[in-house]
């Protein structure tokens, strides 16, 4: 029996002993902190929950050390600790809120692929009614490109007479052609018309412009009339089924 008194006295001297160690331990972890010296804290006081101690107190304060040394996730964890034993603590709920704060600011968000930003700035130029008319003018400019356009390109074009130079050198329709230093030069595409050129010693220059026909029988580009010395360049000559006609000419060139 006094044995068992005995053993009982030195487990009860050991936890005093134990528990004057821990309160050292708490009063050390605790200067620490208030010294700014935030890891040294953060030892002292895991030593403390190593030796099996746990409070709100402890928990708390290590979660604040472990905030200080900008370790968040394991501040979470500790002040989680804190708030399972003290749920209705405002400090422990207050730095709790805050550390799952930074946490979130510290993701980052998926950069914005180019092609998303520029469509999101056009998208937010006009508002939806007037996307609305914008897409139904584009949808009119597609059909007209698609569908209209090559329909009045392969239609064929009525003939409205010639554009005569004529023995003099006189030109009738000027819109379409002039003299210049001795050269007759285009200054348009001409449409369904033949140009009839009356006069000798002559060069008549295209200037990179078309001569389109109506691909009706006989259709003539050019019209070339017993003359010589006749220079005929710069010419884009389409849907004519005779690009010139030459009757008794002398020193053509083309």
């Amino acid at each position: 029996m006094k044995k068992l008194i005995f053993i009982g006295i030195l487990f009860f001297m050991a936890f005093l002993v134990k528990a004057v160690n821990v309160d050292s331990l708490y009063q050390k972890a605790n200067e620490a902190y208030n010294n700014e010296l935030y890891t040294n804290a953060v030892e002292d006081y895991l030593q403390i929950v190593d030796a099996g101690f746990e409070s709100a107190e402890i928990y708390f304060n290590l979660g604040n050390a472990f905030f200080k040394t900008n370790n968040i996730p394991s501040a979470i964890l500790y002040y989680e600790k804190a708030k399972k034993l003290k749920p209705n603590d405002e400090d422990i709920n207050f730095n709790l809120n805050v550390a799952n704060t930074k946490i979130v600011d510290k993701m980052e968000p998926v950069p914005e692929l180019f092609l998303r930003k520029w469509w999101r700035a056009m998208y937010n130029i006009f508002n939806a009614d007037t996307w609305a008319k914008v897409s139904v003018v584009g949808f009119i400019v597609l059909v007209f490109l698609l569908v209209i356009l090559p329909i009045v390109q392969g239609i064929d074009l009525p003939s409205q007479g010639d554009i005569i130079i004529d023995g003099e050198g006189s030109i009738e329709e000027e819109q379409f052609i002039i003299f210049h230093e001795g050269i007759y030069y285009l200054t348009d595409n001409i449409a369904a018309r033949t140009i009839v050129v009356q006069v000798n010693d002559v060069i008549l220059d295209g200037n990179g412009y078309t001569l389109q026909g109506s691909s009706s029988p006989g259709s003539i580009g050019i019209e070339l009339d017993d003359l010589r010395n006749v220079t005929i360049r710069n010419f884009r000559i389409i849907k004519h089924e005779n690009d010139f006609i030459m009757k008794d000419l002398k020193h053509f060139c083309k």
